[in-house]
């Protein structure tokens, strides 16, 4: 497997040839990857006389899958959590600061999803332009706002 490739993908290089019995009982040949499980169906004819035929294992892709989402998981998880700390250093930034300055004053200080608390928050409409927003993907909001309109949106990133 290729270092850069992800360790749930496969090239499915290591087959062995196998036998499966379908649900009419019906027998299927082919081979069988010994990393993911998958089946790869083949005409008898196409297998050498002298190779002996293991039979197919069921759960190795059920098992080979259930280990590709956890670990497929575990990576969205990394990525998250380094995305969030590179946009709270973001924040921190004399840039962010000008525009957040820039975006309250434009909107009087005034929560622009109630119109009637004061805003504390510059929210984000849109991460399409991070790091580079024009001001008008920003919006003044108060903290209440800002923290439903927030759980909102990473409910359903998920």
């Amino acid at each position: 497997m290729d270092e850069n490739q992800s360790p749930w993908m496969c090239e499915c290089l290591e087959k062995t040839f196998v036998v499966r019995t379908i649900a009419n009982g019906t027998k299927q040949y082919g081979t069988q990857c010994r990393r993911c499980g998958k089946f790869f169906c083949m005409k008898r004819t196409a297998i050498p006389a002298t190779v002996t035929l293991a039979e197919y294992d069921a759960g190795l892709h059920e098992r080979f899958s259930k280990e590709a989402s956890q670990l497929a998981a575990i990576q969205r998880q990394e990525k998250t959590a380094e995305w969030f700390d590179e946009h709270d250093e973001y924040l921190r930034t004399s840039k962010w600061r000008d525009k957040r300055d820039r975006v309250l004053k434009r909107d009087f200080y005034l929560c622009q999803a109630c119109l009637r608390r004061k805003a504390t928050q510059v929210h984000h409409k849109t991460y399409e332009h991070w790091k580079d927003e024009p001001l008008f993907d920003l919006i003044s909001m108060c903290d209440e706002c800002h923290d439903h309109l927030t759980n909102i949106d990473r409910e359903r990133r998920g």
